[in-house]
Order: C-alpha cells, then structure tokens, then sequence
C-alpha cells in the first residue's frame, strides 16, 4: 500500500470518521523482492487498539424521525409520537443530517429499508434511541434481508440488533448495501452491530448469504464503493458468510473468469474492516472481492466452516490487491475442504499477512490458491501457528510467484498432526520460505510433501520433523521458547518468544523491507541478521523458576514427598528423558508433593506443568500457602498444559506444589514450574 494509497483512504473516510485511520507509508508489494512497511498505527499484540479505533460521528442533525414498535398507536414520527412499523420507517425519504432512530428494548418485524443519503458534511444516521438496557432489534422474520441500504451514501448505521430466523434456509442478510449504476458509492460507517441468528441457505457465490454484506450491482454505468468501514461489530451465527464484499464491475485479467464478473473491474477503495467478532459462522469468515488497498485488522472469529459442504476459509482475499491482513485471530476452522484460517486466493497482487494468530483450525494455517488466473507477490510474515491440523500451507491447482513467506512461528503440538507445505501436484510454483520455525512436539506427526520444486528453503528452525527438505543456514534445534502450547488469544502468545540461550538467535537471514517489526512489537533491523520466527527481541530469561528441576531430569524424586511415584525414563516424555509418572493401583491414590521455601508473602505465584492420563482424572495444584487449595485436572491422553494461580498469605513464604492422581490408573506430570506473578 503506497503512501498515495494511504491517504486516499484516508481522504474518502474522514467526513464519516471522528478519528481518522492513520496509516504511514507503505511500499508497493507488487515486484519481489518486496519492500513493504507496517503501518505506524499498527499497535502491537498485547496493546490495545482502542486509541487507533474509529467512532462514530455524533453529527448534528436537523430531524429525528423515531420508530417504537411497542407503541398501541401510529404517530408522525417524533419523539412524542412515534411510528410504530418499519413501514412508516421506510415510506419516508430523508436528507443529509438527519437520523432515524429505533425504541432500545423493542422489536420491528420486516426489512428496514430507509430512503435517502446523507451528505459529505452532515451523514445519515441510523441508530437507537431510550434508555432500556436491551438493544433496539430489527427482526427480518424471513425476509431477504432484516436492513436493505438500496444507492444511499454517506450512511451511518450503529448500535442495533439484527436477525433474521424465521424460514430458515432461504437466501438472506442480516444487513445488505448496494449500489447499482450510480458510479462513485461514498462514505459508509457500520458499528457496533449485534448481527446474529441469519438463518440463510449455504450456497457459495457472491449471491450467498451473510451477516454483513456489500454489493456493486449493475452493468451500465461504473460502479464502486468509495470509503467503507465495518467496525467493532458482532456477528453471531450466520449462515453462510460472515462478513462480505464484492462487485459486478471485476472482470479481470488476472481472475481470468469474465462469466463470474462481467464488467470491467472497478475496485472498491478505502475498505476497513476492523475490531469485530464474529462467531459461529457457516462458511466464510470474512472475504474482501473486487477491492485494493484494503485494511483488515483486529478481528477475532472463532468458530467457521461448520455447514457441511462447499469450501471455506477464514479471512481471505479474491481479486483484491494490496490488502493488508493483521493483529486478526482465527480459530475453530471445522473442515479440512480448505478450513485453513487465511488464504491468498485467486486475482490477488500484493497481499500482506502480518502480525496474526491462527490456532485450530481442522484446515491449518494458510492457503496460496490460484486456478487459472494469477497469484502473485504476497508476503506472510511475523505469525503464530498453534495446533492448526492437517497442513500448515497448502497449494491449490494453479501457479503463484512472487511469494514470500518468513519469520513466523509454527507450533504443532500434542495429538496434531499436520503436514507443513502440501503440493498435491507439480505445478510450477516461487515460493521463498526463511527464517521460520516449525516445532511438532508430543504425539502425532509433523512433515512436507513437496512435488512442484517452487518451494525453496534456507534459515529455518525446523523441529521434530519428517521429509525435511533441504534447508541452507537452518536447524534442527530447539528454539527454547519460553512457554508454548498456551497461547490462549492473540495478545497472550507471549509463550512464543525465545528465552535464554535460544540456538535461533541471530541466525536468520536479513530480509529486505521487513516490516520493522516482529508479532510482539519489537523492533526489527532492516540490515542485521534477525532471530528465526515471530519473535524478534533479544532472548529473555524469564521468571525462574523456583522448583528445583521442574523437568526431572535428575532422574529422581529427591526432596519430594511420595506415594506410588517415580521419576522414570520415558521416550515420550514432554521434554527431556525423564517425567514424574504417578501408579494408583486398584483402590488407593499416587501422589507426588513438593515444599518450595523462600517466598514472600503476599505476593502471587504461578505454578504450571505438563499432564498426560490414560482417562483417569489428574491434578496439579498448591497447598498450605496461607489461602484456599488452588488445583486444575485433565482426563486428556495427550499433553495438556495445566496451571494453577494463588497469592501467599501475609506471614507465609512456602507453599506446597502437587501432581495428584486420586484413583485407579497411571499419569504423567513432566516440566513442572513454579513462577512468581500472576
């Protein structure tokens, strides 16, 4: 996104904006090797990006116009007398500064379908109204759409609840925009919305349904949306998409498919999306169509691809160029028919993955996909992968060039397996792959299936792995993360950066337009070598820990107290040779506890480790510390990290740490930590 980019996007938001987007130079990415730099207003993972978020502009208008479905009798409209439908609603037409506004705690049944437009100073303004804790709701009761936005501009529409359940599996939206034949679309604010329950029917296509969607329609005269933010919305149970956008006028040469979209391509500009949450999503999670120079960043889905057919991804790109993806996190993908959390799809130039957080996904990480149109010149860097399944990066049919993938972090842990780079086929492919560290710990299976010989590789960590291709300037070591397995959302990942000693530091190689900084915000030298994977800051010691040999690798149990328990070897320890492993025969309990000494009271200490069980319900926890037993429990088969939180008391400065299994059955209890704070 070039600086003239930037500020085009920031000239078509700002009469609809309180706080305009800030965004600082960013260099074109359409030739490798590419030069691209975040954005300034990028805060990073751990920030909040409250000060960067957009509000809604309390314009001051020169009517109200106010609805109260509740209400025994119709009114004109004012405030004292009410209408009492969306039909009067929607007869009336509006102008510029005016607002319409819904009764908080009641129900309108139909499509809202307002007429009218707001103006460069003075938007339209669609909201609510009272004091009643309950939202204003606009119920579609099985309409096409619940909110219908037909050639208005300069809308602003926030603070209601849309759904739409009755019918279930027809076509429909929870809010829909469109603009038909009327060239530039100006100026559209959607925010704080509660988009929920849009019981609609699973077709994939532009025509499918959704929670929020924007459409360009027509074919006379050129036509596209000029300065959209969708912002700090919730989407809750969609069928099919959740968040969309897209254009008749996107015939290009690069999507190579005129039937789909007919009309020469006029792309959207000045798209955001940012700061929603969207779950429990039939199909797609958030797709940007027929747009350049989009922005979207620090939305959450959890929970995607869960209707049975079609092919599905998280958050993705289709004839858009330069969009930039960040400080998203994308969970809960249900399906290995794609299911990965991101893609570069298809009639896409430029696109940029930076700073995100995928984890569970049955379909993986990241998909490169092109038919038979192009692909070309995107870049993933500074990510973290946690326990995405089946393939971290897959390839579909067609080529891609121009790729360049560095200095993310791919954790695989206990019970995944997944293969990280799959070419199911020999197309050719240029895909640079450096400075990234991919660790498989525990059971399951990590390796690589490459065919075309696209993909070349130098300065990875890669750990645990079978099939490893060959690798100038990496390693097979561990890269001594600080805590992994535990990242439980984007912004406490912190179990990811590289602790005292890590081989990998300093290793990489310099990439040229690097983003000047790694996933946590630290920053990145453009020139020296880097450290492999996300984190870029100097390896940090960490909290010590205060149990001696947490990790048993002392090979005994010395200082412990104990009943049937062992410090044993174990080929399937969770690291090392050693784990504490616990045996209750029939009847009785295994036990093993540890007095730590030289705390200080008052002060709160963590206490953490690793658990495997063969079904039979495992503790962790801490005793005697001058307040309540803290513990937690697993019946997992597989490693699974507990953790255990307290607070000494004010004249204790010991607490007693325990792995406890109270009935029949063997466990395992392995790197065992006790940490000062929270």
């Amino acid at each position: 996104m070039s600086a003239r980019a930037a500020a085009a996007i920031l000239g078509a938001l700002t009469v609809a904006l309180a706080t305009p987007l800030v965004l600082a130079s960013q260099a074109s990415a359409a030739t490798a090797p590419t030069t691209i730099h975040a954005p300034a207003a990028a805060l990073p993972v751990g920030s909040s990006h409250a000060g960067a978020a957009l509000r809604p502009v309390v314009a001051p208008t020169r009517t109200s116009y106010y609805v109260d479905c509740a209400a025994t009798t119709d009114g004109n409209g004012t405030l004292a007398r009410p209408w009492n439908s969306l039909t009067d609603a929607n007869a009336h037409t509006y102008h510029a500064g005016e607002a319409l506004r819904l009764m908080r705690g009641t129900t309108c049944t139909g499509t809202l379908s307002p007429k009218g437009s707001g103006s460069a100073a003075a938007p339209f303004t669609i909201s609510d109204y009272g004091t009643s804790s309950a939202r204003a709701v606009v119920d579609g009761d099985g309409a096409p759409n619940a909110v219908y936005l037909y050639n208005e501009q300069f809308i602003q529409l926030t603070n209601l609840e849309i759904t739409d359940q009755a019918a279930p599996g027809t076509n429909r939206r929870g809010v829909e925009v469109v603009a038909q034949d009327i060239g530039a679309a100006r100026n559209y604010l959607l925010s704080h919305l509660y988009v929920h329950d849009i019981r609609g029917d699973t077709t994939k296509g532009t025509d499918g349904s959704a929670g929020i969607d924007f459409e360009v329609h027509g074919t006379t005269t050129p036509t596209w949306f000029d300065g959209v933010v969708i912002q700090d919305n919730t989407v809750d149970d969609v069928d099919r998409s959740g968040i969309t956008e897209w254009s008749t006028w996107g015939n290009d040469a690069a999507v190579n498919d005129p039937t789909d979209m007919p009309e020469p391509r006029h792309p959207t500009r000045g798209l955001v999306i940012q700061g929603n949450t969207l779950h429990r999503i039939g199909g797609d999670g958030i797709v940007v169509i027929d747009a350049d120079n989009s922005l979207v960043q620090y939305n959450t889905l959890a929970g995607f691809h869960l209707e049975p057919t079609g092919y599905d991804a998280g958050i993705w790109p289709w004839d858009a160029d330069d969009t930039v993806f960040q400080y998203n996190d994308v969970s809960g993908g249900a399906s290995t028919n794609d299911g990965m959390a991101f893609d570069v799809d298809q009639g896409t130039s430029g696109t940029v993955y930076q700073y995100n957080y995928s984890h569970d996904n049955d379909g993986g990480f990241m998909l490169f996909c092109n038919a038979d149109g192009s692909t070309t010149d995107a870049v993933v860097r500074y990510n973290i992968s946690q326990d995405d399944s089946y393939r971290g990066f897959e390839n579909c049919s067609g080529a891609v060039s121009g790729m360049q993938v560095y200095n993310n972090t791919l954790y695989i842990g206990p019970g995944v397996t997944q293969t990280v780079v799959n070419e199911n086929n020999t197309t050719p492919r240029d895909v640079s792959f450096s400075n990234n560290i991919v660790v498989k710990s525990g059971s399951g299976s990590a390796s690589f299936n490459l065919r075309s010989g696209g993909y070349t590789f130098h300065n990875n960590d890669f750990v645990n792995l079978g099939g490893l291709p060959s690798d100038p300037g990496g390693t097979t070591a561990d890269p001594a993360f600080c805590d992994p397995g535990d990242a439980g959302g984007i912004r406490s990942a912190t179990g990811y950066r590289l602790c005292a000693g890590s081989p990998v530091a300093g290793i990489g190689a310099a990439v040229r337009g690097n983003g000047g900084r790694d996933y946590f915000g630290a920053a990145v030298a453009p020139t020296a070598a880097p450290n492999i994977g996300a984190s870029a800051a100097a390896p940090s010691a960490g909290a010590p820990n205060l149990l001696p040999d947490g990790g048993l690798e002392a090979g005994d149990l010395n200082g412990w107290s104990t009943r049937g328990a062992t410090a044993a070897q174990d080929p399937a320890a969770h690291s090392g040779a050693y784990d504490l492993s616990l045996n209750a025969p029939s009847g009785s309990a295994a036990t093993a506890e540890y007095t730590v000494t030289g705390l200080q009271p008052n002060t709160a200490y963590q206490y953490t480790g690793w658990v495997r069980t063969t079904g039979a319900p495992t503790w962790l926890g801490v005793k005697n510390h001058g307040g309540a037993q803290v513990s937690a429990s697993t019946t997992a088969t597989g490693w699974t990290r507990l953790s255990a939180s307290f607070t000494t008391g004010a004249g204790d400065t010991s607490a007693t740490v325990f792995c406890y299994l109270p009935s029949t059955g063997r466990s395992t209890c392995d790197d065992l930590s006790l940490t000062a704070g929270p």
